[in-house]
């Protein structure tokens, strides 16, 4: 154990332990026993009472006995209905304010109470433990500092931070943040946006030097889109450590992470959050295999509880948890509703399947694909001087959506983000009518 792991466990006994007891509840609720499935019903079936009682928008509706009852709701209606969704006695100014500013700048906040908070910060602890971080070691931060959400320079001296700034970030870039780790005295874990791992892995294919010296590194975590498998296998070899995705956000936490191994299912956090996929078009739930809507409830935010709460995420169930009908793992995440990509025949497909061609070619530094209308898309580009794929990469999205596709290429040198740092490498401007499906 290092000095800062001494210092926090050691204070969190003065203080009653309550770190430690939230952990070990962690552990055991995401330990898929019968025993935790129990327990994580009652939780529900608590939490449900609560939300009728106290939540003025539910208490005028009625009671929901089951939470299929309860209306599946996103975030624009949240948001228009705030006042009615916090619950009766909660102190706004007493409560932490969750504020994410959505992928595409839209602001969204939710209040906290103490107990969410804890209960995220024991999260955090166990998901860090199973990427294979441990609380106090170095960790480096990679992703869009901005005022709002930097940490001074007293708490990153306290975590053991490094907060990078990744606002502009290339291949060199990527080579020279690495080669610091070579100076290091303990080993780093790096936490990132999936786009930057995206970056690290192209640059460490490119070059024939030595990097990083084996051992270097604990842990890389991916976060906000889905990090592909080439690039996990890329970091793996390169570095020796199997990267993991990790899925979470502002207004709730983490919602599931990979092991560290080469299959892509994310095991859901079950420790805090009741997970359905629902059918694209109703809210019916989606069989496994079934491409759905991800819908969490919230179990421990009394303040302003979120209750199948549509994240406008896509997925789909790998396992159902026995016994409860809810979701137990994600076979795969597939990003946004919104950034939903049909073929020539309106058909939807997966983000993710585009995202595996691209490392064929060389000389590519971002792209993003747009659809303009059926069977009419725009691959836009980042490129090097020496890129001469047009063709061959106008070839390998034509095997995706269809060999009767309009396929244009633009160049362009902006970075492709949305305004929470995201890469940003779908662009839906189509939506098939309900006659073409």
């Amino acid at each position: 154990m290092n000095l800062r792991a001494a210092i926090f466990w050691g204070r969190d006994l003065l203080t009653g332990g309550r770190a430690r007891a939230e952990l070990a509840e962690v552990k055991f609720l995401n330990s898929r026993s019968s025993q935790a499935t129990k327990r994580r019903l009652l939780l529900l079936e608590h939490h449900l009472a609560y939300v009728n009682t106290y939540v003025p928008y539910y208490r005028d509706q009625g009671v929901f006995s089951n939470l299929c009852d309860f209306p599946v709701l996103n975030k624009n209606e949240i948001q228009s209905m705030a006042s009615s969704m916090i619950a009766d006695g909660a102190e706004r100014s007493k409560l932490h304010v969750a504020t994410t500013s959505g992928s595409t700048g839209t602001p969204f906040k939710v209040y906290q109470d103490h107990d969410k908070r804890k209960r995220a910060d024991a999260e955090l602890i166990y998901m860090g433990q199973l990427a294979g971080y441990a609380i106090g070691n170095p960790l480096w931060y990679f992703k869009l500092w901005t005022r709002r959400s930097s940490y001074s320079k007293p708490v990153a001296f306290a975590r053991n931070m490094r907060p990078i700034d990744v606002s502009k970030f290339n291949e060199t870039d990527a080579l020279q943040i690495l080669r610091k780790t070579r100076r290091a005295k303990q080993s780093i874990s790096i936490i990132a946006h999936s786009s930057v791992l995206e970056t690290m892995a192209r640059a460490l294919q490119r070059t024939n030097q030595d990097v990083i010296k084996p051992g270097t590194l604990d842990a890389i975590v991916g976060q906000a889109e889905s990090l592909s498998q080439p690039a996990r296998e890329i970091l793996w070899e390169k570095t020796g450590v199997f990267p993991v995705g990790r899925y979470g956000m502002q207004e709730l936490g983490i919602l599931a992470q990979q092991g560290q191994r080469q299959e892509e299912t994310y095991l859901l956090n079950l420790a805090s959050y009741i997970v359905e996929v629902l059918k694209l078009d109703s809210d019916e739930r989606a069989s496994a295999g079934e491409l759905g809507r991800v819908v969490v409830t919230d179990l421990f935010n009394k303040a302003q509880p979120l209750v199948r709460y549509d994240t406008g995420d896509l997925a789909v169930v790998a396992v159902f948890e026995e016994g409860t009908g809810y979701a137990e793992s994600l076979e795969r995440l597939e990003g946004r509703s919104r950034d939903q990509l049909y073929d020539v025949d309106d058909q939807p497909i997966s983000p993710l399947i585009t995202y595996n061609f691209w490392w064929k070619f060389s000389g590519i530094h971002q792209y993003q694909i747009v659809q303009r209308k059926r069977g009419h898309y725009v691959m836009r580009l980042e490129v090097s001087n020496v890129f001469d794929h047009e063709e061959e990469l106008v070839n390998e999205l034509r095997k995706v959506v269809g060999s009767r596709a309009d396929i244009s290429i633009e160049y362009a040198t902006e970075d492709f983000q949305y305004a929470s740092g995201k890469r940003q490498t779908i662009v839906s401007e189509y939506t098939p009518s309900v006659g073409d499906l």
